[in-house]
């Protein structure tokens, strides 16, 4: 999960300097909205923010992290892999998992499969 890292928004940059120009980045996260008014009807919602608090964002912080924590959300999630220089990012869902979103991000913009 990006979210975990103490400096997420340099992985993604420093991905796509590393990846040929039809490489792929799979990037994992949690399924939730940006917003904190988004995920009011999430089921999970009470236990995300639970992690985010009292141990994603602590844990970020004090390695001196950006602190995005849990529930940093999907806008984000596709903004920082274009700020990064990706092309696509494509946002896939597997059937009946409220928790999970898999990006796919491309630096050349290629669609794929």
């Amino acid at each position: 999960m990006i979210h975990d890292l103490a400096r997420p928004t340099r992985t993604p940059a420093a991905i796509a300097g590393a990846l040929r120009p039809d490489g792929v980045f799979p990037m994992g996260d949690i399924a939730a909205g940006s917003k904190l008014e988004e995920n009011i009807d999430h089921p999970l919602a009470p236990a995300l923010y639970t992690f985010s608090t009292s141990y994603c964002m602590p844990v970020s912080l004090g390695e001196g992290g950006e602190g995005l924590a849990t529930v940093w959300g999907e806008q984000t999630a596709r903004r920082m892999p274009a700020e990064a220089g990706f092309r696509s990012v494509d946002v896939r869902r597997v059937e009946n998992d409220v928790l999970n979103l898999h990006y796919v991000a491309r630096p050349d913009g290629a669609a794929g499969g």
